[in-house]
């Protein structure tokens, strides 16, 4: 998970989709939509496993040996004709499939080709249903409400993590640097030792042992030293360099996600993209992102980072870590509330709230009617105030301007 430590959270929000990283129930993690949501279409990215599963749906299961043993994909869907289902369905030592189940196939096929243009915009409008009352079920521009929110998802654990990400580089820049300085300083007094003893026994031939033999001990400690720095710096630059490469890569992937996600997500409908074409361009991306392991960001890590955050960049935090953050109660010591900073994701609709005021309270802008939008700032601004401690638990909603 991102957020260190942070459970597993499933069914949180407004009854949206279980978060599991950057890629929910609707999305297989290829960019492809997944044959078990609604209004999809057919994509080159869908597998043969994907395949198999709408035969499923659709109830179209006799179908299934031959879509195996074809190894029938997404992009031969895309590109088969009426004629040719027979043939590409076709299975050794099962019967061929008769005249009605092609045509019944075949307009299942015909109805996910259809271009996303053809749908129709639908909004809910029974308000009975609380979690979707007065939210774009669907849009000629493949956009929806649980889509956006899916993606406001990803958005903010991207932004956190990337937040994260850019104060440990700058940890390990101060460390490399403060390394080379501290060598740089004990080679300097080593050299300065070694002259002035020369100098002086150069001047007094009489100087004691015990002088000398002191001024050798701090020569040789302080050579030592040296030494020992010049190892360590050695021995840790493949490290350094390697670490640096790799946040780099994630600095300039997840940058252009950002960017990604900032010029779609908060723009009306009709000036998106396509939610497919989106979610390719998000997937090609994506996969440019080394992976978590891959960062090897420790616990301390990301403390330090964490707690780099919290006093440096206060606009950050409260735009993505207030939420997150563990209140410390009960710690005798102050350096211990002071010392550690601890995460876990809200439940429920804090979630939302959370999401609203990260994305500066755009998140539903366009895939709301304007009163439900209304109302989940009014929502997000209240939780928000509370977290402050500005606003008592029993304060009416209406108070909240």
């Amino acid at each position: 998970p991102l957020l260190q430590p942070s459970p597993t959270v499933s069914g949180v929000g407004k009854g949206r989709l279980s978060r599991s990283g950057f890629h929910r129930e609707t999305d297989d993690g290829s960019g492809a939509m997944a044959p078990d949501a609604v209004e999809l279409r057919f994509t080159e990215h869908w597998t043969n496993a994907d395949v198999v599963k709408w035969l499923l749906r659709v109830d179209q299961k006799i179908f299934v040996p031959g879509a195996i043993v074809n190894n029938i994909a997404g992009a031969t869907m895309l590109s088969v004709k009426k004629e040719q289902l027979s043939e590409a369905f076709s299975c050794p030592g099962q019967p061929s499939p008769g005249t009605h189940s092609l045509e019944s196939l075949w307009n299942h096929i015909q109805h996910l080709q259809k271009p996303a243009g053809t749908m129709e915009e639908k909004w809910c409008d029974d308000p009975k249903n609380e979690e979707m009352y007065g939210r774009l079920l669907q849009h000629p521009s493949g956009w929806n409400y649980d889509r956006e929110y899916n993606e406001w998802v990803d958005f903010f654990e991207l932004f956190v993590e990337l937040a994260i990400v850019n104060h440990v580089e700058q940890a390990l820049v101060f460390h490399k640097d403060m390394c080379q300085t501290v060598i740089l300083v004990l080679s300097s007094l080593g050299t300065l030792l070694t002259s002035s003893t020369l100098l002086k026994q150069s001047d007094d031939s009489n100087s004691s042992s015990v002088t000398s033999m002191i001024q050798a001990i701090i020569i040789a400690f302080v050579s030592f030293l040296t030494t020992l720095m010049s190892g360590y710096a050695q021995i840790k630059t493949p490290v350094w360099r390697e670490k640096s490469r790799i946040i780099n890569e994630f600095q300039t992937a997840g940058e252009q996600l950002t960017n990604l996600w900032y010029e779609n997500l908060t723009k009306p409908l009709d000036d998106r993209m396509p939610f497919n074409k989106f979610r390719d361009e998000a997937k090609v991306l994506h996969d440019r992102l080394p992976s978590r392991s891959a960062l090897e960001l420790s616990p301390s890590d990301r403390n330090a980072a964490l707690m780099s955050i919290k006093s440096t960049d206060p606009t950050t935090w409260r735009r993505a870590f207030l939420f997150l953050e563990v209140k410390q109660k009960g710690c005798c010591m102050n350096w211990c509330r002071s010392s550690k900073v601890e995460l876990v994701e809200p439940v429920g609709d804090l979630y939302d709230d959370m999401l609203m005021r990260f994305s500066g309270e755009d998140m539903g802008e366009y895939v709301a009617t304007a009163e439900v939008f209304k109302m989940d700032k009014k929502k997000s601004k209240r939780s928000f105030l509370k977290l402050q401690g500005l606003v008592a638990d029993d304060d009416d909603m209406e108070d909240v301007a």
